[in-house]
């Protein structure tokens, strides 16, 4: 009887988990990002590209790449950094990279997304198409040894 209970509390989390994501309006692939491996000890507040406080989340596909150093990255890898908001730590954007064969091969098959915070508390945005993900890309070639992905936030 209490595994029905353990079995039907678990199903319930991870439906409200999902729910949460879907609710502020990102994408299915990546809703439950928050419950992923969190790829950086404390909070980043590394100058890069993306300014202010930041969190990383890979995927647990991602994450036997990046924490073992081991690339290239498998096909759906996907990686996800909040940008917050260092007042009040709100999560006000999201950049995503996901690893989507035949997508982009001069540059490493990934896809590039953006996602902010819009008025209303969801977050708009999407994946981009290759041809629009120019800076992007022009940033993460420079870390073409580690897949096109940074890695200084690991605490090496």
């Amino acid at each position: 009887m209490w595994r029905r209970w353990i079995l039907a509390g678990l199903l319930m989390t991870v439906t409200l988990v999902g729910a949460q994501g879907a609710r502020l309006g990102l994408p299915a692939e990546i809703a439950d990002y928050f419950t992923w491996e969190r790829a950086n000890p404390q909070k980043d507040l590394e100058e890069s590209a993306h300014p202010l406080v930041k969190d990383i989340y890979i995927d647990e596909l991602a994450a036997q790449s990046a924490l073992e150093a081991s690339f290239p990255y498998g096909e759906g890898s996907t990686l996800i950094k909040e940008r917050m908001n260092p007042e009040t730590l709100q999560v006000t954007t999201l950049y995503a990279m996901r690893k989507v064969a035949g997508f982009d091969p001069d540059n490493g098959d990934w896809q590039y997304a953006v996602f902010e915070r819009e008025d209303a508390g969801d977050f708009g945005g999407g994946w981009m198409s290759a041809e629009n993900a120019g800076m992007c890309v022009g940033c993460h070639v420079k870390a073409k040894d580690t897949d096109y992905t940074f890695l200084s936030y690991l605490g090496e």
